[in-house]
């Protein structure tokens, strides 16, 4: 600030805690804005991903009754290790396919139903979320 000049920094005319305190909050809220679009952009990558595990899952279905059983879950599960889904890409490197179709027919009906993959997946990631 010059004398007899009137024009005031916005630093010196709010004083520079003030300033500051401005400074960090449009900072915060530009982290948030980016973080927030990360997760949008996390969360419609999964979706996509999982709008092709159905269609691979329907694919897998050789007589379209909703349901996998053995033979058909090795298609299901090929197709979805490819795009490297889950635990999908280690259950094929490991050709631990009955195994694995042993711990999602929970019910033991020797049969997979979306449900059956559905609610596997769901407990795998609650567990996952809790640090088991």
């Amino acid at each position: 600030m010059r004398k007899g000049n009137k024009q005031i920094s916005f630093a010196c005319a709010t004083g520079h805690g003030t300033f500051k305190r401005l400074l960090a909050a449009v900072a915060l809220l530009f982290a948030a804005e980016v973080t927030w679009a990360e997760e949008n952009s996390d969360q419609d990558a999964l979706m996509q991903t999982l709008v092709q595990v159905r269609a691979n899952f329907q694919a897998a279905d050789a007589d379209r009754d909703d349901a996998l059983v053995m033979q058909e879950l090795r298609v299901f599960v090929d197709a979805s290790a490819e795009i490297d889904f889950a635990i999908l890409r280690r259950v094929k490197r490991m050709r631990a396919y009955r195994q694995a179709f042993q711990i999602v027919d929970a019910d033991k009906d020797s049969v997979l139903g979306w449900d059956d993959y559905e609610y596997e997946y769901e407990t795998m990631q609650r567990s996952r979320g809790s640090g088991r």
